[in-house]
């Protein structure tokens, strides 16, 4: 067995400088990276907060948007129906007159048509009359002639 020489008090005054500068190298890059993160922690929450924000804005303006465009269409409908009522009163009541216009006019036929039944009646009538005139004559001048 061999025996491993022991290093030097000077030699190990060196490599302990050695790895305590080590240490101290990776504790301020541990420091460093920590800080960085901290940093990209801050940007990612006020990126964050940024982006909600502009959503948060852009969300309300088409909220906004939305309920102007309702509004809207909820008067134009109102106005549309307001019309069609106004149509369907108007045409009713142009419904009505035309059926009074007619309703006198049917009137006015039918009274017509029974005037001229009445005076085609009283022409029949004389007309009888006029041909039992024209046989009462006829046998009068034939029992004229023939007593002559």
């Amino acid at each position: 067995m061999s025996a491993k020489p022991k290093p030097q008090s000077t030699e190990i005054n060196h490599i302990r400088n050695t790895l305590a500068d080590v240490v101290d190298g990776l504790g301020q890059t541990r420091g460093e990276m920590h800080q960085r993160f901290d940093q990209q922690d801050k940007r990612l929450d006020q990126q964050s907060k940024e982006i909600s924000e502009r959503f948060d804005q852009q969300s309300k303006e088409i909220s906004k948007r939305f309920d102007q465009q309702d509004k809207r269409l909820d008067q134009q409908s109102k106005e549309i129906s307001k019309r069609f009522d106004q149509q369907d009163k108007r045409l009713d009541q142009q419904s009505k007159e035309i059926s009074e216009r007619f309703d006198q006019q049917s009137k006015e036929i039918s009274e017509r048509f029974d005037q001229q039944d009445k005076r085609l009646e009283q022409q029949d009538k004389r007309l009888d009359q006029q041909g039992s005139d024209i046989a009462a004559i006829k046998e009068m001048l034939q029992a004229l002639l023939s007593r002559q």
